[in-house]
């Protein structure tokens, strides 16, 4: 019981921690165009700003109630079901626009490669959530102006989608690590976002690893089951 509550506090001061920067920018930002005159393409940026901050909470939100809820049920989503299929081509466009905010901000430029059109074994909306917590640590972690890079392809049963980003990269004793609850980069951030992509997958019958990306910095590698009727 005390090893569960040691893992409760750690993971609520790793969400307390998260919750904390996102809100203090979203403060500054309305607080600077409700205070000074500003243009209106100005106005409009930093109103960008804090909007992209405001779906970063909320994504931190969500993954804090489904992490919860994995708690408490662990069979939630214990397998997919023939009814999980998703496009992994559908659920990146997805993301993508969700995260356009923070795209435009950093100033990264997106690499998109071809995926497989086979569709996986996984709930949409749970595929749309790891991406953009795969995506969204990439953007956080890689250089401002820098580039991030996607491309999938089949491995037997599986099909695998991996994203590279330029920044300073993870050392190869800590890519374990980075998808725990108690994981604190060397730079701002945690491992929450990764930490709950892995617990969707590997629910999902998937799994995910870190590597190193050939610009440097780190490569996520998504591995999903094929659905039943695209596995020949």
């Amino acid at each position: 019981r005390g090893a569960h509550e040691r893992q409760r506090y750690d993971f609520f001061s790793t969400v307390a921690h998260e919750m904390r920067t996102p809100l203090t920018a979203i403060r500054g930002y309305l607080e600077t165009v409700l205070d000074e005159p500003h243009g209106p393409e100005t106005t409009r940026r930093y109103l960008e700003i804090a909007r992209s901050e405001t779906l970063r909470l909320g994504r931190l939100v969500d993954g804090m109630f489904e992490v919860s809820l994995l708690d408490v049920d662990p069979h939630r989503i214990s397998s997919p079901r023939r009814s999980d299929r998703t496009t992994p081509v559908a659920a990146l466009e997805t993301a993508l626009a969700v995260l356009a905010p923070r795209i435009r901000q950093r100033g990264v430029r997106i690499e998109p490669g071809r995926l497989p059109s086979a569709s996986v074994a996984m709930a949409f909306d749970h595929l749309v959530q790891v991406l953009v917590n795969v995506l969204g640590n990439a953007l956080d972690h890689g250089r401002e102006s820098g580039r991030i890079a996607i491309a999938g392809s089949k491995r037997g049963r599986s099909v695998e989608i991996r994203i590279d980003d330029d920044g300073p990269g993870v050392p190869v004793e800590e890519r374990e690590a980075i998808f725990t609850f108690r994981y604190r980069a060397r730079s701002a951030g945690t491992g929450l976002g990764l930490a709950v992509v892995r617990r969707l997958l590997e629910r999902a019958g998937g799994n995910v690893y870190a590597g190193e990306s050939p610009f440097g910095g780190m490569r996520i590698v998504i591995a999903l089951a094929r659905a039943d009727r695209d596995v020949q």
